[in-house]
């Protein structure tokens, strides 16, 4: 039972990772001059914080540093579905794409 239910928690924060909205994109020269980005997203709170209180959904930023990646930002519709991958190194999660449905 216990395996059920954690099979069952893994499929709904699936479906949430699903349901993360952008909301906004940030443009910026840095400092050392590099151009960057900045994608305002949500997405639903999981199951765990909703049973501690949680109420609306989660707001978060993910920066988008890599050069690479900038060209593709032009392709994205605010108030879409995205979908964001993720790399580690060193320890640290990065983003290293980023899609959304072509509907």
């Amino acid at each position: 039972m216990g395996m059920r239910k954690k099979e069952e928690r893994e499929e709904k924060e699936m479906e949430n990772e699903k349901t993360t909205m952008l909301v906004g994109i940030t443009r910026g020269i840095s400092k050392k001059g590099m151009p960057y980005a900045v994608l305002q997203l949500t997405k639903p709170y999981n199951s765990r914080q909703l049973n501690d209180g949680s109420v609306g959904a989660q707001v978060f930023e993910e920066f988008v540093m890599d050069e690479s990646l900038l060209p593709a930002l032009e392709r994205l519709k605010t108030g879409s579905p995205i979908s964001l991958d993720y790399e580690v190194s060193r320890g640290r999660a990065y983003l290293s794409g980023f899609s959304q449905d072509s509907k």
